[in-house]
């Protein structure tokens, strides 16, 4: 059975290989921004949730207030839980929250790059590699 993670992560890198045939368009890429960052985001929270899950129900964390306290409460269960932790602040608190402005408005710039670091940093630490 493949995991949702892995299903997220595979349906976003199709549409970022999509998103090279509209170089120059700015508002279509703009459009592919959003459904990939959503894509993105969410391989990164469903790799998240399996390490999570180790510990505690997933269904106990709710919302992204409440897994960033979960990962801030349980680095140990991660490689590199510092730099998710870190990531996954810029990506969700409101000061930053990279993720909404991407998978919302298809910012560019460094928000998209990040978001698909943390994703790929998370699915490094499920063992997933393409």
């Amino acid at each position: 059975m493949k995991e949702a993670s892995i299903i997220f992560w595979e349906k976003a890198q199709e549409v970022i290989k999509e998103m090279e045939a509209f170089a120059g368009n700015e508002q279509q890429l703009k459009e592919f921004r959003k459904v990939a960052g959503q894509l993105l985001f969410y391989a990164g929270i469903s790799a998240i949730e399996k390490i999570l899950s180790q510990k505690m129900s997933i269904y106990v964390i709710g919302d992204h207030k409440k897994r960033g306290k979960a990962i801030a409460d349980n680095l140990h269960l991660f490689k590199n839980g510092e730099k998710i932790k870190r990531y996954y602040g810029i990506l969700t608190e409101s000061e930053f929250d990279y993720r909404r402005k991407v998978a919302y408005k298809g910012e560019n710039g460094n928000k998209f790059a990040l978001l698909r670091e943390f994703a790929e940093l998370c699915m490094e630490e499920i063992g997933w590699t393409e």
